[in-house]
């Protein structure tokens, strides 16, 4: 064997590994324990945190509820009395 490493012929081993059925069962059993610990640290910090955080942030007041408001009153006028 030579010193160097080929990442290539790495990178094929590799896949030709996970094709194999031990290799799957390795995935979904890697798969799992991710999702599960995913879910215990979210609801551990989820408790933690209770109360001491915004349910939602707060917005900053405007005049106007829409982001693009609507034309004014005076430019409507002119335009129906023409």
């Amino acid at each position: 064997m030579s010193p160097t490493l080929s990442i290539g012929t790495a990178l094929s081993d590799g896949i030709d590994r996970l094709n194999t059925r031990g290799g799957l069962t390795l995935l979904a059993v890697l798969a799992l324990l991710q999702v599960v610990t995913q879910v215990a640290l979210n609801s551990l910090f989820e408790d933690l945190t209770a109360g001491s955080l915004p349910s939602r942030p707060r917005r900053a007041r405007t005049r106007s509820r829409s982001r693009y408001p609507r034309a004014s009153p005076a430019s409507s006028r002119s335009s129906r009395s023409r």
